[in-house]
């Protein structure tokens, strides 16, 4: 028997590596739309009439600080929505990239090395 070489199962794999990459990147550059930190509240006293009322805020950092940016009330359902949202995206971000090392290391691809073909 003649022995056939094909590499029909490396294109496939090689393929799924490039359409992994590109899905990476839109979903990276599809994040940047979405709010940054966490939602949390603050509470803040009146001194003059001894109220405490809370908040709604958004946390993130800033060139290592830390800034609260204060949300209305009115807004705090659909920032909600859209940090749960986010938090998706991340987690498609982070299956994909193991995918990715994966795929790198099933084609023994150098970490050096961009896309051989």
């Amino acid at each position: 028997m003649k022995k056939v070489k094909s590499n029909w199962i490396e294109e496939m794999l090689f393929d799924e590596y490039h359409q992994s990459k590109d899905v990476l990147a839109s979903l990276e550059k599809k994040i940047e739309e979405y709010p940054k930190g966490k939602l949390g509240f603050r509470k803040k006293i009146n001194k003059k009439y001894g109220r405490v009322y809370e908040y709604p805020c958004l946390s993130y950092s800033k060139n290592s600080k830390v800034v609260n940016q204060h949300i209305p009330w009115s807004k705090f359902s659909e920032i909600k929505e859209r940090i749960r949202l986010r938090d998706e995206i991340i987690n498609q971000i982070a299956s994909y990239r193991e995918r990715i090392q994966y795929l790198a290391k099933i084609l023994k691809k150098s970490r050096n090395k961009e896309d051989l073909s």
